[in-house]
Parts: structure tokens; sequence; C-alpha cells
């Protein structure tokens, strides 16, 4: 018994010896060979304001090594040069999490730029850096995330990025059935105008969805329509854009979880296009499951447009789903009557 207990004992301190340095990559002797990266066994960073060859330090790094000594925790890319990221760039090192910084230049990101990491890499954050492919769809970061199969967070913000396209999160290798978080949000500068048609709808575990502080001024057909069954609730984040009455493509909302939508700040919709929104707030079998929508700092018209939320104030319980909504006089809506809300709109689109 005793001598069993040993063996169960030795077998779970190997066990935590290994996953302790499941991610221990094998760096150069000589760390001047790869500057101006640095090398640990958890982590690549290179941080750099020069010109400096990426794929050449990278397969420094990897040459002669086996597949334990590639693998590594983390890479960090702080590189204002660095225009591109090629086919094959990383030469076999592998990484659990990818970070970009101020990389202002880098707009072209082949789509097998991270072939080899597929099993990998989980988490993807990026802040100021540019990730516009200027309408070539070979260097888009988006065909490039699609072989992520395992991805669970990504965080692009303050990029260069001006539209999220069609089919955006659609895997190459099945389901991107980990991703629960997908952050774009622009702060002071950001310049997404569009969704794109399907953009999330095979996004099984996500949970939110944040593209707060662009210029969005419109959204395709099914653009945020998610069809497959959702875990749990969903947070769409589209606070402070360009949205405007006519901006919403059909069945662009059509989410199949209990979702909370925040259109506050858009100071250019008026109306509620009830073909788009009553289908959102239709009632849910169980109250705690009905969709909100928050509408902060956003004048809705008291006019024909919006009569329609006053007939289905009672049937739809729409006092408890639309928060904080407001007049374009100050006024809380629903103090408004019906004969308020009888005359058309002087903001048609």
């Amino acid at each position: 018994m005793i001598l069993l207990l040993r063996e169960i004992t030795l077998a779970l301190i190997l066990l935590i010896c290994r996953a302790q340095v499941a991610h221990a990559g094998v760096c150069p002797s000589n760390p001047d060979t790869i500057k101006p990266c640095t090398c640990t066994p958890t982590t690549i960073a290179c941080e750099t304001t020069d010109k400096f060859e990426l794929d050449v330090v990278l397969g420094l790094i990897a040459k002669g090594q086996d597949p334990q000594g590639l693998a590594f925790d983390t890479f960090i890319l702080n590189a204002s040069e660095i225009s591109s990221l090629d086919r094959g760039v990383f030469h076999g090192l592998t990484f659990n999490n990818l970070k970009f910084i101020d990389c202002f230049r880098l707009s072209c990101v082949s789509s097998e730029a991270f072939a080899g990491l597929q099993p990998n890499v989980t988490s993807i954050y990026a802040s100021d850096t540019h990730f516009d492919w200027f309408g070539r769809r070979d260097c888009s970061i988006f065909e490039a995330i699609r072989y992520l199969k395992n991805l669970k967070s990504l965080k692009i913000v303050r990029s260069k990025i001006t539209e999220i396209p069609d089919n955006a999160f659609t895997g190459k290798l099945g389901q991107l059935s980990d991703l629960s978080t997908i952050d774009f949000s622009g702060g002071q500068g950001g310049v997404i105008t569009q969704v794109g048609e399907k953009a999330f709808n095979d996004l099984p575990n996500v949970q939110l969805i944040d593209l707060s502080r662009h210029r969005i001024s419109s959204i395709k057909s099914h653009g945020f329509e998610i069809t497959l069954p959702i875990k749990n609730s969903l947070l769409i984040n589209l606070e402070h854009n360009a949205l405007k009455n006519n901006s919403f493509g059909n069945s662009c909302l059509k989410t199949n979880v209990k979702t909370e939508l925040r259109l506050g700040e858009n100071i250019n919709l008026h109306c509620l296009n009830e073909e788009v929104f009553e289908p959102f707030l239709v009632n849910r079998r169980n109250k705690t499951e009905d969709n909100i929508i928050d509408l902060t700092i956003t004048p809705i018209d008291c006019s024909k447009c919006n009569l329609w939320l006053l007939e289905n104030e009672v049937n739809l319980n729409l006092r408890d789903k639309l928060k904080n909504i407001l007049t374009s006089d100050g006024i809380d809506f629903w103090k408004k009557t019906k004969d308020d809300c009888s005359v058309n709109s002087v903001n048609v689109l």
C-alpha cells in the first residue's frame, strides 16, 4: 500500500513538472544574435523603433530545436517599422498568447502567418496596431484568425481596421467554438464603418462583441445574427458610433440568446425601425431571458416611426427592455402619448 501511494505521488509530481515546463522554450546561447528581440523560456519579445528582419530573427531562435524547445507562452511585437507578417514567419515556434503593441505600419497579415500555431493560440491582444488590409483579402487579419480554432479572446483596440467583413469568424478548421471575447473598441479614433453579413454567425460561445467608439453607419443583413445555440448571455456594444435610422439590415439583430444591446451616444439614431427591433424585443418564455436595449444619450423622436413602441409598451413589457430612453427634447419617452407621437419624423434617415 505504501509503495502504491509512493508511485502515485511520483506520478503526480511528474505531471506537475511537465505542466510547468510545457511552455519552456529554448533560447539561443548568445542573446546578441537575436537582437532587437529577447528570449526567456516563456516569452519572445521584439521591441524596437528600428527596421529589422523579424523572419530572420525568429528563424534563428527556432533553428535546430526539437518540438519541446519551440514551445513558448507569449510572443510580443512592439515594432513600428514592421509592415507585414508573412507566411511561416514563426518557423514552427508556438505560443499561447500573441501581443502586438504600437505596430503602426503592420497592415498585411498573410492568411498563413499563424501556420503551425492553430492548436496553441488562445489569446490575441493588439493596441495601436494598423491591421487594415486596404482591400487585399490575402492580407486580412481576419483570414489568419479564422484558422485559430482554439482562440478564446480577441482584443484589437485602436486599430485602423475599417470594416468587419462578411463571415469574419467562420472558421477554416472548424468552428471557433471557444471564442468568447471580441473587443474592437476604437478609443478616441476608431474607423470601422461597416459590419458585414453573418460576421459573427458561427460562434457558439461568444459573450462579448465590443465595437464601441467607431464610425459604424451600416450593419448589413444578418450582421449580428447567431443561429447556433449559445451557452451564455451576450453583450453587443455599439456605443458612440454613427448609426442612423436606416443603418440596420434585415435580421441583423437575430440572436438566439439573451442579449444586451448598447446603442448609447448614437446621436443620429432617432427611430427604432419596427421591422428590425420588434423581433429583438419580443417576449421570451422567461422574462429573465428578455433582450435589453440601452439608449443612453441617444435622442429618440416622438414621431410615427416610434409610435409602435407606445402601442406595444404593455404587451412587450418595453419599459423594462428599453433603458434610458429619452426624446429629442430630453423628456422620458414613456411620458409621451400616442397623440404626441402621431406626427412624421423630421429625421428621416
